[in-house]
């Protein structure tokens, strides 16, 4: 008996709507009928009208996982103040007040195809004046008459040298592509050092 009255329901169902009677529809519809006007003329229903007449946007599926912490325009205010600065990446939450983890922003830069992190190049760039001061130190020395004395007095050994008042050659950073590489300036004394 069931079966029965679902088919009797299936039955009663109008066949779905073919394109004649969709232009049909639409042409009643430019022509400034209204809904109604239609729905006695094509004896449909006011939905399957309303259909054809004022389709549906196709709806975006929701985004998976939690919602985002941070907005676009504060992504790309993280990009633009690393572009335009040296900033480690915790300097950089510290200063924009970014409510996410160092990580977080970490994860941010490495998306950005210009920037790439990579380690500072260990050079030696000799500037006018180092080469300046270079030669007269190998005037003084040539001129000296101890020579021999000085280098008795040096001693070479296997021990590591690491500066406290400046980078070790170990530095990262995130490189802007567009713009020179960053060089550290090796020294071979000066500052506050340890000898491990």
């Amino acid at each position: 008996m069931m079966s029965a009255e679902k088919s009797d329901g299936k039955e009663n169902k109008k066949p779905r709507i073919t394109d004649h009677e969709r232009g049909k529809i639409e042409g009643l519809r430019e022509a400034g009928l209204s809904l109604r006007a239609i729905r006695s003329i094509t004896s449909r229903s006011l939905d399957t009208i309303r259909r054809v007449v004022c389709p549906a946007s196709p709806s975006q599926p929701k985004r998976r996982g939690p919602a985002p912490l941070l907005s676009k325009r504060q992504v790309r205010l993280i990009v633009r103040t690393r572009a335009q600065g040296n900033l480690s990446t915790a300097q950089l939450k510290a200063e924009l007040s970014l409510p996410v983890s160092v990580r977080c922003v970490q994860r941010i830069l490495a998306q950005v195809e210009w920037l790439v992190y990579s380690k500072m190049e260990n050079t030696l760039p000799l500037t006018d004046m180092d080469m300046a001061a270079r030669k007269a130190w190998d005037n003084g020395m040539l001129l000296r008459t101890d020579v021999g004395s000085i280098w008795d007095s040096i001693i070479f050994s296997d021990e590591k040298k690491c500066h406290l008042d400046g980078p070790h050659g170990f530095q990262h950073y995130w490189r802007d592509l567009l713009q020179p590489a960053r060089q550290t300036k090796r020294r071979q004394a000066g500052g506050a050092l340890v000898m491990v």
